[in-house]
């Protein structure tokens, strides 16, 4: 299933192709990310640091997708196109 993602500004957005198990599961499966993504004990690529200080995150789909494989819940999952225009023909998730 294509899925529009979009994190700020949704006239810039991703397509994803996700199982329709993740699909159906999108909402449980976000917070298991942001639950993952924002924990200080997690160490990925993705934090930005102040010294030796992690003091966020800079993520984007495919940090989505690097963590949907790692964690075995959608290993087909893949990016179909980047910094595109939402195609309302797909559903929509906000990041």
């Amino acid at each position: 299933m294509y899925v529009n993602v979009y994190y700020d500004d949704p006239t810039d957005c991703d397509v994803i192709e996700l199982s329709a198990e993740a699909f159906q599961n999108i909402g449980k499966i976000q917070n298991e990310f942001f639950e993952w993504m924002f924990n200080p004990a997690n160490d990925h690529r993705f934090w930005k640091y102040k010294g030796f200080e992690k003091i966020g995150c800079a993520y984007d789909s495919e940090a989505f997708i690097d963590w949907l494989h790692s964690s075995g819940i959608d290993l087909s999952a893949r990016i179909i196109s980047r910094h595109t225009i939402l195609n309302k023909n797909h559903p929509t998730i906000n990041f």
